[in-house]
């Protein structure tokens, strides 16, 4: 065969600077192709978890979503009464057969016998027997004294008593001297709770703590029990409204 018929394969020739800029490139297109990563439902957990873990150690408040307050106030560290915010919930043990169920029990039958009106009440008959109280009670009961008299002579529970029985802050600091015969009042609605002490879950102790430091305890009452009916609870409680001296 003659030589024209050979083919001739052309020599590339490459130079080693060439070479090695074309490796150079390739080296720096992977990392960019290795950072893209797909979006998955365990890369975002990831991301949240590193997110949590960085909060911490910034020291960032984490905003958590609570229960709606608790129905005891929580224990501070340094013991003695319970205290606003944190802290565990102060829980006492109940005696057999006071639980809630029990004081419901309880109010029906005060409510289906008559003769067990004003049972609840603890230092009800004081008012009238009393001269000192009766004095007062008469004073700040002058336009409806009459009615508060058929209160005391027929024992007319005092749920029912229209207008009803009117007790200052006098009357009511009067009748705070022991647990038994504790009165406190609860936006602006007097209740004798020492018929209720033995039933609260968190104890005697806190109901007396804030019953006597404050005159009206209905701040702290929807604090830690707003979500309780307190006029249902406490109906056969109740021995009438809270009126400030003029």
């Amino acid at each position: 065969m003659s030589q024209n018929s050979e083919t001739q394969v052309p020599k590339i020739n490459v130079s080693l600077e060439e070479n090695s800029k074309g490796h150079e490139q390739d080296e720096q297109i992977k990392p960019r192709q290795t950072r893209f990563k797909i979006p998955t439902i365990q890369n975002s957990r990831d991301d949240m978890y590193r997110q949590q873990q960085q909060r911490q150690k910034d020291k960032q408040p984490v905003i958590i979503q609570q229960q709606p307050g608790c129905s005891t106030l929580g224990r501070p560290k340094g013991g003695g009464l319970a205290r606003m915010g944190g802290g565990e919930r102060q829980k006492v043990r109940l005696a057999p057969g006071h639980s809630a169920l029990d004081w419901s029990e309880l109010n029906k039958k005060v409510l289906q016998d008559k003769s067990r009106s004003n049972e609840l009440l603890y230092g009800l008959r004081t008012l009238f027997e009393d001269k000192d109280q009766l004095a007062i009670l008469e004073r700040i009961n002058s336009e409806n004294m009459d009615t508060v008299l058929k209160l005391y002579r027929f024992n007319i529970p005092c749920h029912l008593l229209h207008p009803p029985l009117r007790i200052n802050e006098q009357l009511l600091r009067l009748h705070q001297k022991n647990e038994r015969e504790f009165w406190t009042v609860i936006h602006g609605n007097v209740y004798c709770v020492g018929s209720y002490m033995e039933f609260h879950p968190g104890g005697s102790e806190i109901l007396v703590h804030y019953g006597e430091k404050f005159v009206d305890v209905g701040f702290w009452f929807n604090k830690f029990h707003r979500w309780v009916n307190y006029e249902k609870l406490l109906q056969n409680c109740y021995i009438g409204k809270f009126v400030k001296d003029k």
